[in-house]
């Protein structure tokens, strides 16, 4: 019973995260932008399940999408082009000579990406 509690929790939790207005900006005004701009390979950093929606938009949008977390639970949400488990600060050795034309890393400041450091660290793996 506990576990049915919690997955439901999880969904609504996961329901309101998707409503949000930084997912519904991402949605209906940044991705088309991407794509406008002829941004055709993407990162999201963080995974979970209302990120479906953003992956189903990059891929109308003509967008590849791949998509990070450090929890290894988060993958059966991973993007449809791959899932890598793991910090954003070895994606280099992690994406393994992948190139990503637009990082999204919405939501991950204090909710994984805790320390200033390790954000700072994080930030700058994204740069390269």
């Amino acid at each position: 019973m506990l576990s049915f509690l919690k997955k439901m929790v999880r969904a609504y939790k996961d329901r309101a995260i998707g409503r949000l207005p930084s997912r519904i900006f991402l949605e209906m005004i940044a991705i088309p932008a991407f794509a406008a701009a002829g941004k055709r390979r993407m990162l999201f950093v963080g995974t979970r399940s209302y990120n479906g929606a953003l992956y189903r938009r990059c891929l109308a949008e003509g967008i590849t999408v791949w998509s990070i977390d450090l929890d290894p639970l988060a993958a059966p949400h991973g993007a449809p082009a791959g899932h890598f488990v793991g910090n954003i600060c070895d994606i280099e050795r992690l994406a393994d000579g992948k190139t990503f034309d637009v990082i999204i890393c919405n939501g991950v400041l204090g909710w994984g990406l805790d320390d200033p450091a390790e954000a700072v660290r994080a930030f700058g793996a994204m740069q390269k």
